[in-house]
Protein backbone atom coordinates (compact mmCIF):
# COMPACT_ATOMS: atom_id res chain seq x y z
CA UNK A 1 0.00 0.00 0.00
CA UNK A 2 2.85 2.24 0.76
CA UNK A 3 4.29 1.91 -2.65
CA UNK A 4 1.37 2.40 -4.06
CA UNK A 5 1.00 5.77 -2.07
CA UNK A 6 4.44 6.67 -3.60
CA UNK A 7 3.84 5.95 -7.14
CA UNK A 8 2.80 7.54 -9.92
CA UNK A 9 2.84 7.47 -13.66
CA UNK A 10 2.78 9.62 -16.53
CA UNK A 11 2.39 9.80 -20.30
CA UNK A 12 4.88 11.57 -22.11
CA UNK A 13 3.16 12.47 -24.82
CA UNK A 14 5.65 10.73 -26.77
CA UNK A 15 6.20 7.69 -28.48
CA UNK A 16 8.91 5.34 -27.31
CA UNK A 17 11.09 4.12 -29.96
CA UNK A 18 11.44 0.68 -28.25
CA UNK A 19 12.73 -1.31 -31.18
CA UNK A 20 15.29 1.03 -32.46
CA UNK A 21 17.00 1.08 -29.24
CA UNK A 22 16.91 -3.06 -29.16
CA UNK A 23 18.14 -3.01 -32.37
CA UNK A 24 20.74 -0.50 -31.25
CA UNK A 25 21.70 -2.23 -28.16
CA UNK A 26 21.43 -6.28 -29.84
CA UNK A 27 24.59 -4.80 -32.08
CA UNK A 28 26.56 -3.97 -29.74
CA UNK A 29 29.73 -6.18 -28.93
CA UNK A 30 28.40 -8.13 -25.87
CA UNK A 31 31.94 -8.46 -24.58
CA UNK A 32 32.50 -4.64 -25.08
CA UNK A 33 34.38 -3.54 -21.77
CA UNK A 34 31.68 -0.61 -22.16
CA UNK A 35 28.39 -3.38 -21.70
CA UNK A 36 30.07 -5.46 -19.27
CA UNK A 37 30.20 -2.28 -17.22
CA UNK A 38 26.77 -1.18 -17.68
CA UNK A 39 25.48 -4.48 -17.19
CA UNK A 40 27.01 -5.41 -13.76
CA UNK A 41 25.94 -1.83 -12.52
CA UNK A 42 22.48 -2.00 -13.60
CA UNK A 43 22.54 -5.87 -11.60
CA UNK A 44 24.10 -4.26 -8.55
CA UNK A 45 21.60 -1.72 -8.60
CA UNK A 46 18.67 -3.60 -9.10
CA UNK A 47 19.96 -6.02 -6.22
CA UNK A 48 20.08 -3.07 -3.78
CA UNK A 49 16.15 -2.22 -5.27
CA UNK A 50 15.28 -5.26 -4.16
CA UNK A 51 16.54 -5.04 -0.70
CA UNK A 52 14.96 -1.91 0.01
CA UNK A 53 11.64 -2.79 -1.26
CA UNK A 54 11.61 -5.87 1.01
CA UNK A 55 12.64 -3.65 3.52
CA UNK A 56 10.21 -0.96 2.80
CA UNK A 57 12.68 1.77 2.45
CA UNK A 58 11.04 3.25 -0.32
CA UNK A 59 13.25 6.36 -0.44
CA UNK A 60 16.22 4.50 -1.18
CA UNK A 61 14.61 2.82 -3.48
CA UNK A 62 13.47 5.83 -5.46
CA UNK A 63 17.09 7.17 -5.35
CA UNK A 64 17.96 4.01 -7.15
CA UNK A 65 15.02 4.40 -9.67
CA UNK A 66 16.94 7.44 -10.66
CA UNK A 67 20.29 5.84 -10.50
CA UNK A 68 19.36 3.46 -13.20
CA UNK A 69 17.77 5.85 -15.14
CA UNK A 70 20.89 8.41 -15.07
CA UNK A 71 22.52 4.85 -16.21
CA UNK A 72 20.35 4.26 -19.38
CA UNK A 73 20.74 7.85 -20.66
CA UNK A 74 23.98 7.00 -20.73
CA UNK A 75 24.36 4.07 -22.25
CA UNK A 76 22.07 5.06 -25.35
CA UNK A 77 21.50 8.26 -26.27
CA UNK A 78 17.99 7.78 -27.67
CA UNK A 79 16.95 7.07 -24.13
CA UNK A 80 16.02 10.37 -23.72
CA UNK A 81 15.09 13.71 -25.14
CA UNK A 82 15.53 17.26 -24.26
CA UNK A 83 11.85 17.36 -23.55
CA UNK A 84 11.95 14.14 -21.15
CA UNK A 85 14.85 15.46 -19.39
CA UNK A 86 12.92 18.88 -18.62
CA UNK A 87 10.38 16.75 -17.40
CA UNK A 88 11.92 14.64 -15.19
CA UNK A 89 14.20 17.99 -13.94
CA UNK A 90 10.88 19.29 -13.12
CA UNK A 91 9.28 16.14 -11.09
CA UNK A 92 12.19 16.56 -8.95
CA UNK A 93 12.80 19.79 -8.59
CA UNK A 94 8.96 19.26 -7.24
CA UNK A 95 9.85 16.60 -4.83
CA UNK A 96 10.30 12.92 -6.05
CA UNK A 97 12.92 10.76 -4.74
CA UNK A 98 13.61 9.49 -8.50
CA UNK A 99 12.22 7.98 -11.74
CA UNK A 100 12.69 6.64 -14.93
CA UNK A 101 10.92 5.91 -18.32
CA UNK A 102 8.92 2.46 -18.48
CA UNK A 103 10.79 0.58 -21.17
CA UNK A 104 13.66 0.57 -23.56
CA UNK A 105 13.26 4.48 -23.91
CA UNK A 106 12.80 7.71 -25.97
CA UNK A 107 8.92 8.03 -24.48
CA UNK A 108 6.08 6.14 -23.03
CA UNK A 109 5.31 6.31 -19.85
CA UNK A 110 7.86 8.03 -16.77
CA UNK A 111 7.10 6.23 -13.55
CA UNK A 112 7.70 8.00 -10.34
CA UNK A 113 8.68 7.00 -6.68
CA UNK A 114 7.48 10.78 -4.31
CA UNK A 115 7.29 10.72 -0.57
CA UNK A 116 3.10 11.34 -0.26
CA UNK A 117 3.24 14.67 1.40
CA UNK A 118 4.92 15.44 -2.16
CA UNK A 119 2.39 14.16 -4.57
CA UNK A 120 0.53 17.18 -4.73
CA UNK A 121 3.53 19.71 -5.94
CA UNK A 122 4.69 16.82 -8.50
CA UNK A 123 0.87 16.37 -9.64
CA UNK A 124 1.13 19.68 -10.37
CA UNK A 125 4.63 20.57 -11.66
CA UNK A 126 3.40 17.83 -14.23
CA UNK A 127 0.21 19.03 -15.28
CA UNK A 128 1.84 22.59 -16.04
CA UNK A 129 3.78 20.74 -18.86
CA UNK A 130 0.54 19.80 -20.06
CA UNK A 131 0.67 16.20 -18.82
CA UNK A 132 -1.42 13.94 -17.18
CA UNK A 133 -0.02 12.06 -13.77
CA UNK A 134 -1.80 9.31 -12.72
CA UNK A 135 -1.50 7.21 -9.21
CA UNK A 136 -0.96 3.56 -9.43
CA UNK A 137 -2.74 0.50 -8.72
CA UNK A 138 -0.66 -2.63 -7.82
CA UNK A 139 -2.68 -5.71 -9.12
CA UNK A 140 -1.66 -9.69 -9.15
CA UNK A 141 -3.82 -9.98 -12.54
CA UNK A 142 -1.77 -7.20 -14.41
CA UNK A 143 -1.80 -4.11 -15.93
CA UNK A 144 -5.08 -2.50 -16.78
CA UNK A 145 -6.13 0.64 -17.42
CA UNK A 146 -9.60 2.79 -18.11
CA UNK A 147 -10.48 6.16 -18.98
CA UNK A 148 -14.06 7.41 -18.53
CA UNK A 149 -15.87 9.66 -21.15
CA UNK A 150 -18.20 11.97 -20.68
Amino acid sequence: SELEERMIICHTGEAHFGSTIQDQNMKRDPENNENIEFIDKLKSITVKMRSNLLRGRLEDFGKLLHETWQLKKQHNNLTTTDTLDKLYENVLEAGSDGGRLIGTGGGGYFVFIVKPFKKHNVFKAIENMGLTAESVNLSHTGLQSWTSRI
